[in-house]
């Protein structure tokens, strides 16, 4: 289950639908090109090996499922480990601080 799903306080579930609308356009610190891989290796463990269902997805698709809800929380979970495990919603925060910094750092006309 996302964790998304888990938190009840309004406002860090605000905070959570943020970080999700803005990465499905904006990767932040990750780039592109990583969010790229990190959607591969999420549909290779995922879809191809069929643990995700259309019924887990529902009302999404697949790809909305992984881009919306698995790609976010994989890029929340690799920065706490990042970090030393820092809290969860530190982590978000630093995700919706680097968004603004992504066209500069990563260039993607490679």
């Amino acid at each position: 289950m996302a964790l998304c799903l888990v938190i009840k306080n309004n406002k860090l579930s605000d905070l959570c639908y943020r970080i999700n609308v803005v990465l499905t356009e904006s990767p932040g610190c990750y780039g592109s090109k990583k969010l790229a891989v990190i959607l591969t290796a999420l549909t290779d463990m995922f879809v191809k090996t069929k643990i995700l269902t259309t019924n887990l997805c529902a009302p999404q698709s697949f790809s909305q499922y992984l881009t919306q809800v698995l790609a976010p929380e994989t890029m929340i979970r690799l920065i706490v480990e990042n970090f030393n495990n820092i809290f969860l919603e530190d982590a978000k925060e630093i995700i919706i601080d680097s968004i603004e910094f992504e066209q500069y750092i990563y260039d993607d006309s490679d």
